[in-house]
């Protein structure tokens, strides 16, 4: 198993993705080990994980959660296009600005597992109207769990 650390060995969370992505280890873990982690954009994951390699984000061992939260009010916190076989676990995906995106955003993927999570804004005002916490098209076998 290929666990990246952030922050330490990868400075974002796009960085620990992007390894991830590349590596040839079955099981992937992005494990969040100092919380807030915060970010100006939006994380992408793209169709680089299946059936036989999966990737799990989730805080260390250390936390029992952590926080994600992004500066960044026109993308999505995280965009999954075309993903599978990603699992999110006990996070605060939070955004920390006025919004104008859907914060989650999960298009056409399959085997994603939201579990324990905490999707919102902690800014003082709504925004623009319209958008998602998490907004899923064409999910085949998506799973949000006591979030």
């Amino acid at each position: 198993m290929a666990v990246y650390q952030v922050p330490g060995e990868y400075g974002t969370l796009q960085e620990a993705v992007e390894s991830a992505e590349d590596s040839g280890d079955k099981e992937n873990s992005i494990e969040i080990v100092g919380s807030p982690i915060r970010t100006s954009s939006g994380v992408a994951l793209d169709a680089a994980f299946d059936a036989k390699r999966r990737l799990t984000i989730r805080p260390g061992r250390h936390l029992g959660r952590a926080t994600i939260a992004c500066n960044d009010g026109g993308h999505p916190i995280f965009e999954l296009t075309r993903s599978g076989y990603v699992t999110f676990q006990d996070l605060d995906i939070v955004r920390r600005c006025t919004n104008n995106s859907d914060l989650m955003f999960l298009g056409d993927c399959n085997n994603i597992t939201v579990e324990r999570c905490r999707i919102g804004s902690i800014w003082s005002s709504t925004g623009t109207p319209g958008w998602s916490n998490l907004f899923v098209k064409d999910p085949i076998d998506v799973v949000v769990r006591n979030s």
